[in-house]
């Protein structure tokens, strides 16, 4: 146990160190704060339902796992929390406007929340009609619920075991891969795009209320993808 230990942890801590050679990452990893400035805003401005803000922070920890697995060497577990990000961040926003299915999902055991693609397609979640609820229809750029729908099924790839998406396949490799983390780097900023674009749609008028910082850091991350104006 002992030399397994030790071995893992001098491959991890060696991937760590290849990994911040290239980059230090800084500004990637600056956008976590992102979700810290919602779930503070939304707390504040709706504290009745601040016990819904567990899915938020539980979102914002597979964030936070992504980049951890990843600067590891563990890749597509990376990639699987980035999955898990994007779907948690999907419910907090549906579960808000609806209280009582959250009341369902905390306190019975077993009880499964709905997955995007049902959210989408079974109650028009994100679709253009949706999203029009909250903003002027000039605001809206590109559909959200397409790209949510396509960087989901992406990422469910790295989680249904496809054959091409593997990384332990002969035997337990963790080692620094530079075109891994490339893809990771790409499908983080899409993620953390996509996560603050379906708040800011929800959250549009209140945003106002924002401090400058706050709004300033979520704009940012918003535009990059070009669906919403901000």
């Amino acid at each position: 146990m002992e030399d397994l230990k030790k071995i893992i942890l001098e491959r991890t801590n060696q991937v760590f160190e290849e990994t911040i050679s290239v980059e230090n990452y800084t500004k990637e990893l600056t956008l976590l704060n992102t979700y810290f400035y919602w779930a503070e805003f939304i707390d504040e401005k709706f504290p009745l339902q601040s016990k819904m803000t567990q899915l938020l922070n539980e979102a914002t920890l597979d964030l936070t796992s992504s980049f951890f697995n990843t600067f590891s060497g563990f890749y597509r577990q990376g990639m699987i929390s980035l999955r898990s990000s994007l779907e948690l961040t999907g419910l907090y926003v549906y579960y808000f406007d609806h209280p009582v299915e959250f009341k369902y999902f905390i306190s019975e055991f077993g009880y499964k929340g709905p997955l995007i693609s049902e959210l989408i397609n079974n109650h028009h979640f994100l679709v253009k009609k949706y999203c029009l609820l909250f903003i002027d229809k000039n605001k809206l750029k590109k559909e959200l619920h397409t790209k949510v729908q396509n960087e989901y099924k992406k990422l469910s790839l790295y989680v249904h075991g496809r054959l091409r998406k593997l990384q332990t396949v002969i035997s337990l490799p963790i080692n620094f891969n530079k075109s891994e983390l490339s893809k990771f780097m790409r499908e983080w900023e899409m993620v953390i795009g996509l996560g603050n674009t379906i708040l800011a749609v929800r959250f549009y008028s209140e945003m106002n209320n924002m401090t400058d910082e706050q709004k300033a850091k979520i704009c940012s991350a918003v535009r990059k993808l070009g669906i919403l104006e901000v």
